[in-house]
């Protein structure tokens, strides 16, 4: 299990990380549309070594609208 991280979108382009106990994760990709996103590239940094190694990835994220919206204090509110 990880934890998300920093984010950061400029113009179309998405990058955001991933950080799990011995390794770093970095995402970048482009923005479709005002629901969906694709991302095209992975980097991974793990253990003593701080470099990246990355790889070509083809993920797509559709957003969808719930209501009432998922959260985490939703069992606390009902």
């Amino acid at each position: 299990r990880g934890l998300w991280a920093y984010f950061e979108i400029a113009d179309s382009t998405i990058r955001f990380e991933k950080w799990l106990v011995d390794a770093t994760y970095e995402f970048k990709g482009r923005i479709l549309n005002d629901s969906t996103f694709h991302i095209t590239e992975q980097r991974i940094s793990s253990g003593e070594d701080s470099n990246f190694s990355g790889t070509t990835i083809d993920e797509l994220y559709h957003f969808v609208e719930y209501s009432p919206k998922p959260d985490s204090v939703n069992r606390f509110l009902d």
